[in-house]
């Protein structure tokens, strides 16, 4: 008793020297002789409710006061709290039974100095059982108030609460079960949303002052102490017109399988956190929504009641348009972001998430033109053998319309519903598509393997490329992958997202990918090319750093393997697939997948191109000290670009033409029978006797297209030939168009250039090359020469000239004609001195 006696004492001394926190004096004085007089009063102890995440003992002080002491504190050591009872106290009830969330005032005060970090007024409106809670507002992280006849009035922030909690049921916890029918206001610099703490960090710029700035409604249909959906309006000081900000208006959070952890962990109101927590939800975890940094004395956020990422059956909603109430809204962004439980075992862990990106028509995301149509970005990542690893992930881009609605009570949103997105995504055509998978586990996140999506490199592949605005493929987007990641793509798939497994290397791929990496360590890389611009990958190229060193091709009846000093072919009919599938989208389909991956699992690292090789049997050619390049496939077969070193070895004959031969770079070709000759240098011809134009009486500032058809006369390939076009014109006018491409041997490439004279007069039209490496200046350079005559623009007659130029007034026609008369005269005087000096 003396004990509890003093540690009231301590509080009301600590309150008195700083009488911000109980202003008034009489108001003040009248509490402390309050407290003081009920000291000797003190009830007997209780122990705190089970349920509680505090040890607190509570004593009652005067008629109205229930004191609790927290040893150890939901802060620190020692905390406290002071509960105002406005019906008054009954000291011969337990002061378990009186903890009141109806008509009190909660005071919180970590470490019991008498500074408190939040009150809390419970009390009764029309609309239901109402808390509201008041946090610090000036930075001395405290919250004053007055004390009056009818208890502590807060007055921090001018009056103003920060976080309004309304249960229109009237009641918080009933029967055992919370309340979550809830509708919240927040005023004041909170995260209330995974928006404003992420995409814009709105806090700094809002403030308690009586402007709602985020409005959030919480629904448990059933009534079953579990939350089933909330959405949140943001309401920050920035501009409602989502072409002019783009923050998210509406966020969306649904349970689809009524199974939402409960609730545990409230500070006594089960809605209030002891321990601070992040805005997400974890995994198998429900914590306190409503947080305070009990230091500052700040509610910092109010987060998620039901889990946005946090389960499996969950998925969230977030939208840049706003949605309203009674209407049905084209939402966009994340619409919806879902997660999947495809193992069927409820632990709470999903297995894959999808992530479908929705813009709509009149939607601007790459901030140049607005979209004509719809634009869908998806990401399907899931966890193959749910070891809380994701494994594979594909992503795409295309052009669907939605038309699909999912309802709430509320309000309906364009979106497809999330039982019915897994084969939504995999039954419709694509444009663009990566596949990605995590070859060095583990790998872990809420949400999704980012490494290359679509969005990769500012998102250029969906609103350039995929849009028509940029006509260059963004291959260099896609030049690098994190390390212990395997990815690829397509620019143009233009058909469902399948993927197929290779009996080459005991991996999925990406059907219709032409491009892939594998960074093994950073150092260390796996490069796959298709070379027949079909189905499947078939080419696998290893790098340490920027040396080649390893090469292996699956070819038409045939497995090419070459190492730095090696080069080995074997024959064997190799098949392309040993199954094709569509990314799972039920437990049937996951389990079948992971039944196929462990019956054709290979005890393989992904770069280890020997291993894989050496799977198959068959008559094989083996040639120690040589090199391998240029490997292609022709209309026939195959070819590619030996090189043998002084000491060569050939073991085998299946290339009976290989013995005997000098050293040196060969050619060797496959068309049903192999051909072996010596390289010849790359030579680029003009295929056409001369270049052609497209017009017949060119005239000046019109668009002239300059035609040419550009082959290769040897029989070396060049993978980059930099071609230059070059219009002399008169006055010594120049005009250079200079342009890349590659030139295979006996395939002849197309060029045409744009180009648009500015004089009149002749003009000589120029096409010359130059071979990246070679030194001599016969091979290095190339001609081809058009001479043609450009007419000038045929002067307007007077009156169509003033139709042309809008003439309004009489004194702008004169204006005009004049300026016409004047460059006449001046032409014709430039006109008589070039013909005296050039008689």
């Amino acid at each position: 008793m003396v004990a509890k006696a003093f540690g009231l004492m301590e509080t009301v001394t600590l309150a008195w020297r700083n009488r911000k926190y109980f202003r008034r004096s009489r108001g003040a004085l009248t509490m402390v002789l309050a407290v003081l007089t009920a000291s000797a009063l003190f009830a007997k102890a209780q122990p705190v409710h089970a349920q509680d995440p505090v040890a607190c003992q509570g004593s009652f002080s005067g008629t109205n006061w229930i004191v609790l002491d927290c040893r150890p504190g939901y802060v620190t050591g020692y905390d406290r709290i002071l509960i105002y009872r406005r019906d008054g106290v009954r000291a011969d009830q337990p002061w378990a039974d009186q903890l009141d969330y109806s008509n009190a005032v909660w005071m919180f005060d970590p470490g019991a100095t008498g500074h408190f970090a939040l009150i809390v007024d419970f009390h009764r409106e029309a609309a239901g059982s109402v808390a509201d809670l008041y946090d610090d507002g000036d930075g001395d992280r405290s919250v004053a108030f007055d004390q009056t006849s009818h208890g502590p009035v807060p007055t921090e922030s001018g009056g103003h609460w920060t976080v309004r909690v309304t249960a229109p049921d009237g009641w918080w916890v009933q029967n055992g079960n919370v309340n979550f029918n809830l509708d919240i206001l927040i005023d004041g610099p909170v995260r209330g949303s995974f928006g404003s703490g992420f995409l814009y960090d709105y806090q700094s710029l809002l403030k308690t002052d009586g402007h709602i700035d985020f409005v959030i409604h919480v629904r448990d249909p059933d009534g079953d102490g579990r939350p089933d959906y909330e959405w949140r309006q943001d309401y920050p000081p920035l501009p409602e017109d989502p072409h002019l900000s783009g923050y998210y208006r509406t966020s969306i959070m649904a349970d689809t399988t009524g199974d939402e952890v409960l609730m545990s962990g409230g500070l006594f109101w089960p809605y209030l956190a002891a321990t601070p927590t992040g805005f997400v939800k974890d995994y198998n975890s429900s914590p306190p929504p409503i947080q305070v940094d009990w230091a500052s004395a700040k509610i910092t956020q109010v987060s998620e009641f039901v889990a946005s990422r946090g389960k499996p059956g969950n998925f969230f909603i977030y939208s840049i348009n706003r949605v309203h109430e009674g209407q049905t809204t084209a939402s966009n962004f994340e619409n919806p972001f879902a997660f999947y439980d495809l193992s069927g075992l409820k632990d709470g862990w999903p297995d894959m998430s999808i992530r479908f990106e929705a813009n709509l028509p009149g939607d601007n995301p790459n901030g140049n033109y607005p979209l004509a149509g719809p634009l869908n970005n998806v990401q399907v990542t899931w966890d193959q053998f749910h070891g809380h690893n994701w494994t594979y992930e594909v992503t795409l881009t295309g052009r669907q319309a939605v038309t699909d609605v999912i309802r709430f009570p509320e309000f309906s949103i364009n979106a497809v519903p999330p039982a019915q997105l897994p084969n939504w995504v995999s039954g419709h055509t694509w444009d663009a598509a990566t596949f990605v998978q995590v070859e060095k586990q583990p790998y872990w996140n809420s949400e999704q393997v980012y490494e290359w999506t679509t969005n990769q490199g500012g998102s250029r592949l969906p609103f350039g490329y995929v849009t028509g605005l940029d006509s260059t493929p963004p291959t260099k987007d896609f030049s690098a992958i994190q390390a212990g990641f395997r990815g690829e793509y397509t620019f143009f798939l233009n058909a469902q997202p399948f993927l197929y497994f290779s009996p080459v290397d005991a991996r999925l791929h990406l059907v219709g990918a032409s491009h892939g990496i594998y960074n093994v360590d950073g150092q260390r890389r796996v490069e796959y090319s298709n070379l027949a611009s079909g189905d499947y990958v078939d080419a696998w190229q290893t790098y340490n750093g920027d040396q080649l060193d390893g090469q292996l091709y699956q070819l038409p009846g045939y497995i090419l393997y070459a190492s730095r000093d090696q080069v080995s072919l074997l024959k064997a009919d190799v098949p392309q697939q040993l199954f094709r599938t569509l990314p799972p989208a039920d437990h049937a389909q996951w389990a079948s997948l992971g039944a196929q991956l462990n019956n054709y699992r290979r005890d393989f690292r992904a770069d280890d191109l020997t291993a894989m090789a050496a799977q198959f049997s068959g008559p094989q050619l083996n040639i120690k000290q040589a090199s391998l390049s240029d490997v292609r496939l022709t209309k026939s077969g195959f070819r590619f670009v030996l090189k043998l070193v002084l000491g060569y070895q050939v073991q085998g004959n299946q290339i009976p033409q290989l013995a005997g031969l000098q050293p040196g770079q060969y050619l060797v070709q496959y068309a049903g029978a192999f051909v072996v000759e010596p390289l010849r240098p790359a030579q680029p011809v003009v295929e056409t006797s001369t270049l052609s134009v497209s017009a017949t009486n060119p005239k000046v500032l019109e668009p002239v297209r300059v035609d040419a058809v550009l082959g290769n006369a040897g029989s070396a390939d060049l993978s980059a030939l930099t071609v230059q076009f070059v219009a002399s014109g008169p006055q010594n006018t120049t005009q250079v168009i200079t342009t890349e491409v590659g030139l295979l041997a006996g395939q002849p490439v197309p060029l045409h250039f744009d180009w648009t004279p500015t004089l009149a007069g002749e003009w000589r039209i120029h096409l010359s090359w130059s071979i990246p490496g070679a030194t001599d200046s016969a091979t290095t350079l190339g001609l081809a020469d058009l001479t043609m005559l450009v007419q000038p623009q045929p002067l307007p007659g007077t009156t169509r000239l003033l139709q042309m130029s809008n003439i309004n007034y009489p004194w702008e026609a004169i204006l005009l004609l004049g300026s016409i008369a004047i460059s006449a005269a001046a032409v014709a005087i430039t006109a008589v001195r070039r013909g005296r000096a050039n008689p």
